[in-house]
């Protein structure tokens, strides 16, 4: 997705859990560093309780999910609820009724 379409919006990334905080750190570096090259806003987040992530959501106008490999789509059905448009990645392994919505 070009760096046009995300312009004027915040873009929300969420963390792990905290036993994986030095993974985290990194993927906050590597994401801060590749958003400023492109002219996009950004705040990482550390974890962030479930509640509140959904609170987050649904005041979102869209969401995001790419994970480097995930057989659980549920960070994706999260964000339908709120009336959101969802990207996602191949990893995410979507079924293909959920891809068609």
């Amino acid at each position: 997705m070009p760096a046009e379409e995300f312009k004027g919006f915040t873009l929300h990334f969420y963390g792990e859990e905290p036993s994986r905080e030095q993974e985290m750190i990194n993927v906050k570096a590597a994401l801060e560093h590749i958003a400023s090259e492109r002219g996009i806003k950004v705040v990482v987040h550390r974890y962030t309780p479930h509640e509140r992530l959904l609170a987050h959501l649904c005041r979102a106008r869209g969401n995001v999910v790419f994970p480097r490999s995930d057989m659980n789509p549920r960070a994706a059905y999260e964000g339908l609820p709120a009336g959101n448009p969802v990207y996602v990645n191949e990893e995410a392994m979507l079924p293909q009724a959920f891809l068609d919505l």
